[in-house]
Formats: C-alpha cells, sequence, structure tokens
C-alpha cells in the first residue's frame, strides 16, 4: 500500500486556490485530476495529514491507478513546483 504523508505548517480553516491554478491548468486537466489536486490541497492546510492512495481512491470512486495517474500528471505539470513555492513545507512519499 503507498502512504501519502502531507506536512504544513499552517492550519487556516480555508483553503485558498490561486487564479493561475484556475485559469491556466484546469481547463486542460482532467476533472478527476483537478479534485485529487484540490483534496490535497485541502489537506496541506491540516497539520499532518497521513492517508493512503487507496483511501484516496474510496474517497472519489476511483481506482488506485486513477489516483497514481493523477498524481503522476501532476508531478510532470509545471504545477508541482508551483505547488512547493506555494506551500510552507510539504513531503509526499509515494
Amino acid at each position: 500500500m503507498n502512504n501519502l504523508n502531507l506536512y504544513s505548517e499552517t492550519v487556516s480553516g480555508y483553503t485558498a486556490v490561486s487564479d493561475i491554478f484556475i485559469d491556466e491548468y484546469v481547463p486542460s486537466a482532467n476533472g478527476d485530476f483537478v479534485k485529487v489536486y484540490l483534496y490535497l490541497l485541502r489537506l496541506f492546510t491540516r497539520k499532518n495529514s497521513n492517508l493512503s492512495i487507496s483511501s484516496l481512491a474510496d474517497t472519489f470512486n476511483q481506482t488506485e491507478n486513477d489516483v497514481m495517474r493523477a498524481l503522476r500528471y501532476w508531478d510532470r505539470s509545471v504545477l508541482s513546483s508551483f505547488l512547493t513555492t506555494t506551500i510552507t513545507s510539504f513531503a509526499v512519499s509515494l
């Protein structure tokens, strides 16, 4: 089982989504990939969140392969570096 470990230094109670993400990435991304990204972004606002690829797949009624495909999509995009500069501190281990 693959686990995701998310770490953030802030707890805010809301999830800010950049206009750049909406304008530049949402139109061309698969809708399921966007859902995975937004959910992970939301989890970054929690102090520490641990979840599995399996539980993430269950959350969205997707397969584990679907979730991994979404993670690989965002990892290959320029957005991957955008994520690291937007979030103060995080670690994702697959």
